[in-house]
């Protein structure tokens, strides 16, 4: 099925949306005035997606995305998907690898067939810049090879594999987006992100101790991470492609992303054991 042309009533449907990222983007959506499908099985809370400004026009899907019914309700008539939907970091990962495969990986069959089979013209999927592996200190591109070292990584590129394969021919854009390690408030927050649990460590009193502390991890802010998935499916002539979605400024050692924490907090510091 050939892509259709949108109108400005269709919704832009965000599957994940009242997660860590999710519910950023809901929100960024919500103030450019579009209105918003979300897909989510609420497996945490569902209270991330109240009071959104300017009296946004919002329709919750309550599904999952392995799950063809769940899909065709949530993409029917959408304008554009942005796919977030997904079992993040490697704890959570490690848990049920089985599950991880369905949900990360194995559900972009399903994913990529509904967008087909709605016309969607454009697609956007949240990957990790985790699909690098362990570069060292090499400078990395979109176009640097890929070598996952965990489930997550694995699964996210195994995604982005299938996503590119269905589609093709149908004449929706695939935007992939691999995001640095993200960190911010947010609705639905998160402590396993490094900057994050730092910070409540700090703010609790629990002190800051870092194993290590040489690694590098790029970081990137969740509200600059919701701000390049709408710019994605906004620009009219978006590209098909891979970005890398970061910013030199803000790659750091764990250490280094430590001690600063730790200075913004008085009477903290940081205690490296090795």
């Amino acid at each position: 099925m050939n892509p259709k042309s949108p109108s400005a009533s269709s919704p832009v449907t965000v599957t994940g949306g009242a997660g860590y990222v999710g519910s950023v983007v809901v929100r960024a959506l919500a103030k450019r005035g579009h209105p918003i499908r979300v897909l989510d099985n609420f497996l945490y809370r569902d209270d991330t997606l109240q009071a959104l400004p300017g009296g946004a026009s919002l329709e919750v899907v309550r599904g999952d995305v392995c799950d063809p019914a769940a899909l065709d309700a949530a993409f029917a008539g959408s304008v554009a998907v942005l796919h977030l939907a997904g079992l993040v970091g490697d704890p959570a990962c490690a848990l049920d690898p089985s599950r991880t495969r369905a949900v990360n990986q194995d559900s972009s069959y399903a994913v990529a067939d509904a967008v087909r089979r709605h016309g969607i013209p454009h697609l956007v999927f949240a990957s990790t810049c985790s699909v690098y592996g362990a570069a060292g200190d090499a400078w990395l591109t979109e176009d640097s090879p890929t070598a996952p070292v965990s489930l997550y990584a694995e699964t996210n590129l195994r995604a982005e594999e299938i996503l590119r394969a269905r589609l093709a021919g149908s004449g929706t854009r695939l935007t992939v987006l691999r995001f640095a390690t993200i960190f911010g408030v947010s609705p639905r927050m998160r402590f396993d992100l490094v900057v994050n649990l730092l910070t409540a460590r700090a703010a609790t009193g629990s002190g800051i101790e870092v194993h290590g502390g040489g690694q590098w991890r790029p970081q990137v802010h969740v509200e600059d991470v919701a701000e390049a998935l709408v710019l994605s499916f906004e620009r009219p002539n978006g590209e098909a492609r891979v970005f890398n979605v970061g910013a030199d400024a803000h790659n750091y050692r764990v250490q280094e992303i430590a001690d600063r924490v730790a200075s913004a907090f008085p009477g903290n510091r940081s205690r490296r054991n090795r």
